[in-house]
């Protein structure tokens, strides 16, 4: 059936056909993105999660929670997804593997990235069925070819969603739910089951975020805007709201129970922290901004499409804004502004927009207005290929692979960077600091290999004021150190930190410098609030970082 359907798009829609492989296109290239490293934030718990599943051999983990405890931050439902290709990959490489299961372990701890791109993949097949959800949604509230087309062209070419596709994060698949549930309401069905589907579909996602409970104030927007005819209608729909919230309550209860401690989102609450009526009132703007610099073709068409939309078709106008100011109050209001917060609210921005291009298709507009789409899939075509030469961190490590070999001693003060590195290295490292040695470590202890510089990773995870940091420069005089990778931005914290640094590398020679463009355009971080002009500069993503010879 989904074959015929896939045939059937392919034949008869071509224009969403061409969409959808614009989505793909702009995506795949950049799925290897900073591996073999970890570099993108909230990315690691759900593989480690899955794979943690496959070693302990459970599926809950409140029976083995010890076990769990310091790695499960999410709720379950995305790594039980990944569990079946994770199997299937285990199981090619044991097949293919030649050597004891302690070698098999560390060599594949060493080395996550066929787990990291499976994940990624199901993220990237998320953003299409979204790409294809707005276009059906936008069909269904405009009756438009124009419109749908333009709708999930903006999404495709929003390099947020871009950015949130291409990486293993959960903000794609709880941002998708939201966009079911709009799909599954627009439908032409009976209200009864359009709203019990919607339950069952927002209670499901409660087991990939918690923010799918936002769900619920989508819904009551949609029933009050389209299918409340009079408020005495509300009396009458007790029992159908009565059935959805116990659907929704006794699916949300389900990830709940299988760990009640694996949830980040109770500790991002801020909600006793200092607000202010002033900030409230700023907020919608403060939401727009983490993405108006960037995406401007996109934010400029949703303000002009909801004008528009406010004075010409008020119910949809209502919907999309009304969803935009409540999504935004809340995250004011319950947790605080990230520039990822916002993916929930690009498929909102670009249904306004794709009405704006509809509007104003058939006038004299229709030529400007093409231009102006072509903006967007120009900075996603560079974001992508960006995304494809990778990070600055990468570039370093493939560098100290190609440059250094086993007589030398590095340093690395980078966040989120290491190199392979020898078992004396990592018993020195934990003679410094236990508190940083990672299990990635104990791998390279296993595996005692003799071909790699002998390399203490991890240094920016001690504290900043440690006396070891304080006095780097005499540690590594004494100790023979030959080199040095360093990311000065991560040295700023702390006055001592940037003075012992400045003393360490006074008088080393710049071997090789990556020019990164930091955590306000970044990929690792989904943050993109600076102009979208940067990125045809000649920097990477990532930070800056400079290789001394000591």
């Amino acid at each position: 059936m989904i074959k015929e359907r896939i045939k059937h798009i392919v034949r008869n829609e071509w224009a969403l056909a061409s969409v959808l492989l614009l989505t793909l296109f702009l995506r795949i290239f950049g799925i290897g993105f900073g591996l073999p490293l970890t570099l993108v934030s909230d990315e690691p718990p759900f593989t480690v999660v899955a794979l943690k599943m496959i070693e302990t051999q459970t599926l809950i983990p409140a029976l083995q929670p010890e076990a769990f405890s310091s790695i499960l931050l999410y709720p379950l439902y995305l790594s039980y997804v990944l569990l079946i290709p994770f199997v299937l990959i285990l199981g090619v490489k044991y097949l293919a593997w030649d050597g004891s299961r302690e070698l098999f372990e560390a060599t594949l701890l060493t080395d996550l990235s066929p787990f990291f791109i499976a994940a990624r993949c199901l993220n990237i097949l998320l953003g299409i069925l979204m790409v294809y959800l707005v276009y059906r949604v936008a069909q269904s509230l405009f009756h438009s070819p124009v419109a749908a087309f333009v709708s999930a062209y903006l999404v495709a070419t929003s390099i947020l969603h871009q950015a949130l596709s291409m990486v293993g994060r959960h903000w794609m698949p709880s941002s998708f739910v939201f966009v079911l549930v709009l799909y599954t309401l627009s439908r032409d069905l009976p209200k009864k089951r359009r709203y019990l589907y919607a339950s069952l579909i927002a209670g499901i996602g409660m087991g990939f975020s918690t923010l799918s409970i936002l769900s619920a104030v989508l819904m009551a927007l949609y029933y009050v805007i389209f299918d409340k005819e009079k408020w005495r209608d509300v009396v009458t729909d007790i029992p159908l709201i009565a059935q959805c919230s116990a659907i929704f309550v006794a699916l949300a209860a389900i990830p709940f129970l299988l760990y009640k401690n694996g949830n980040a989102f109770f500790g991002a609450i801020t909600l006793l922290n200092d607000k202010s009526l002033a900030a409230f009132l700023e907020s919608p703007w403060t939401m727009l901004s983490m993405s108006v610099y960037s995406e401007p073709i996109l934010i400029g068409f949703f303000l002009i499409g909801v004008a528009l939309l406010l004075k010409e078709r008020r119910s949809i106008g209502f919907l999309l804004f009304g969803w935009f100011l409540a999504y935004t109050a809340v995250f004011y209001i319950v947790f605080r502004f990230d520039p990822r917060f916002a993916l929930a609210l690009v498929p909102f921005y670009a249904l306004a927009g794709g009405y704006v291009v509809d509007r104003w298709w058939n006038t004299w507009a229709r030529f400007a207005l093409i231009l102006l789409l072509l903006v967007p899939l120009v900075i996603a075509a560079r974001v992508e290929y960006l995304a494809y030469e990778s990070d600055t961190r990468d570039m370093a490590r493939e560098w100290a692979l190609l440059n250094l070999d086993a007589s030398d001693k590095v340093l690395v003060y980078v966040a989120h960077m290491r190199l392979p590195t020898t078992a004396d290295a990592v018993e020195e490292l934990r003679a410094v600091d236990s508190n940083v040695v990672r299990q990635v470590d104990g791998a390279d202890v296993v595996l005692d290999r003799k071909d790699v510089p002998h390399v203490l990773n991890y240094l920016f995870s001690m504290k900043k004021d440690s006396v070891f940091i304080r006095d780097i420069s005499a540690y590594a005089k004494n100790n023979g150190y030959t080199h040095l990778i360093f990311a000065p931005e991560y040295a700023t914290e702390a006055t001592s930190t940037a003075e012992a640094f400045s003393r360490l590398t006074k008088g080393a020679k710049e071997l090789q410098r990556f020019e990164g463009r930091g955590v306000l355009m970044s990929i690792a971080d989904s943050s993109f609030t600076n102009s979208f002009l940067e990125f045809f500069d000649e920097r990477y993503f990532g930070p800056t970082i400079i290789i001394y010879a000591l």
